[in-house]
């Protein structure tokens, strides 16, 4: 029969340094020699246990002073370094530093190391036992966690065993340091600085036995490749006083349309972009389910704070790096007029998917009502509200979309808002009206539809309940 001690490792490490090493010299005592599992064994029963009768521990430890075997989990060896300045720096003069290495194994968390004597210990040794390995919670320095258990006749677990060997000449062998029998408890409770005040190289009463040594695991060359998503939207806090009103909602979305493409432009001194501007490099309008950008201003009360700028389609580094500058809005003679919004920046708040930077755009909800006018983008027989649900169904198809099955008109200053683009006429502005409309099933937006939806007119939001 056997008596086996399985050391579990939470956190993955071990950090240990040998008896016969310095600690700058990189090395690992892997696995811990039994010399160091015994001191931990006693320091164990003075902590946690002093109760227990010394016969009957330092009996266990008698019994432990064989040379064990040992399982390791799959490893690798790593180490860190650190630059550690004198003690002048406190009083602001320049120091040297002095650098430090801090090696240890690295090992999956929750690893296990086995550790088997060949000694078959009776019930109240292996009580006593088990009191002691339940005390302990390092192993080697201090951040070298481990929760450890007794199994008594072995652990009944295949693998390459480290067993001790005769030294080998010019093999690669390993030597850890094992106490002699019987065991002197005088020499296992003595610390490193006083075995150094006694002028010796190891503890009086230890001697080295000698291991096959461990070869760490050949790491993995396969990369584990994970699909990039693309982040949807972008979002701006409007900044400057005063803010524009409201209803300079497609003057806002149109200069940060512009803004965006001129930064485009200066940063990759080529062709604008296709997402950005929705035109292919021909200048022709994209089709499609609508999947390029959308520039939708958001007010609160009379005021607009913050621009969202979505395209379901996602940006790509060049487009993002173009939205990522605190744009700025310089007036033009070109323009009429620009509502208000010459003079503001947009300063950037959070990218990402939409329904993470813009909840108040995307939740789902069976109603769903005007934020800004809706814009019909045809013309139709019928009442207003028969023209509208025909339009707005339509619109919706084209984005892949379920129809209304309830549209009503909300009264509002809809026509107050700006309803054509910073280089159209005043003569040019759409009709508008402000409807609710009702959904069989929740949707989920954002939900921006009609005339210049991609800039920010036609925009609903849920209804709060």
């Amino acid at each position: 029969m056997t008596t086996t001690l399985a050391l579990r490792l939470p956190w993955g490490r071990y950090h240990a340094t040998p008896w016969d090493k310095s600690a700058n010299e990189a090395a690992v005592e892997w696995p811990p020699s039994p010399w160091r599992i015994l001191r931990a064994l006693y320091s164990s029963w003075k902590v946690h246990c002093p109760d227990v009768d010394s016969g009957t521990v330092e009996a266990v430890l008698e019994a432990l002073t064989q040379p064990p075997r040992y399982l390791l989990p799959p490893f690798t060896v790593a180490h860190s370094r650190h630059y550690l300045p004198g003690t002048s720096h406190m009083e602001g003069r320049k120091t040297e530093t002095a650098k430090t290495i801090d090696a240890f194994v690295v090992t999956a968390r929750d690893a296990e190391l086995l550790i088997e004597w060949p000694n078959d210990l009776d019930e109240e040794a292996l009580s006593v036992l088990r009191q002691l390995v339940a005390g302990l919670s390092y192993i080697g320095r201090a951040d070298a966690i481990v929760e450890g258990r007794v199994e008594h006749g072995g652990a009944g677990t295949e693998g390459r065993w480290l067993a001790p060997v005769e030294p080998a000449n010019g093999g690669q062998t390993t030597r850890l340091l094992s106490p002699d029998q019987p065991l002197d408890l005088t020499s296992l409770t003595r610390s490193p600085h006083q075995v150094r005040g006694d002028r010796l190289l190891q503890p009086r009463s230890t001697r080295w036995v000698t291991y096959p040594t461990p070869m760490p695991a050949v790491p993995s060359t396969v990369r584990k490749l994970t699909k990039r998503v693309k982040p949807t939207a972008v979002r701006f806090a409007v900044t400057g006083r005063p803010l524009p009103a409201k209803h300079a909602t497609v003057a806002l979305g149109d200069m940060t349309r512009r803004t965006a493409m001129s930064s485009y432009g200066h940063q990759n001194n080529q062709g604008g972009s296709v997402m950005l501007a929705g035109k292919d490099a021909g200048s022709v309008p994209l089709g499609g389910r609508h999947q390029h950008a959308h520039y939708l201003s958001i007010s609160s009360g009379r005021w607009l704070q913050s621009v969202v700028v979505w395209a379901p389609a996602g940006f790509d580094e060049r487009d993002l790096r173009a939205l990522a500058n605190t744009m700025e809005f310089f007036g033009s003679e070109n323009y009429d007029n620009t509502g208000g919004v010459s003079g503001r920046r947009l300063g950037v708040e959070a990218f990402g998917e939409v329904s993470k930077i813009a909840p108040e755009l995307t939740t789902a909800s069976t109603v769903w009502l005007s934020h800004t006018p809706y814009a019909p983008a045809r013309h139709w027989k019928g009442t207003i509200e028969e023209q509208l649900l025909a339009d707005i169904s339509k619109e919706l198809e084209h984005r892949g979309l379920p129809g209304p099955i309830e549209l009503e008109l909300v009264r509002g200053d809809w026509l107050a808002y700006r309803r054509y683009r910073l280089k159209e006429r005043i003569n040019d502005a759409r009709r508008a009206f402000g409807v609710r409309l009702v959904f069989d099933e929740p949707v989920a937006g954002p939900l921006c539809l009609g005339q210049l939806s991609h800039y920010g007119l036609g925009l609903f939001l849920p209804e709060q309940s």
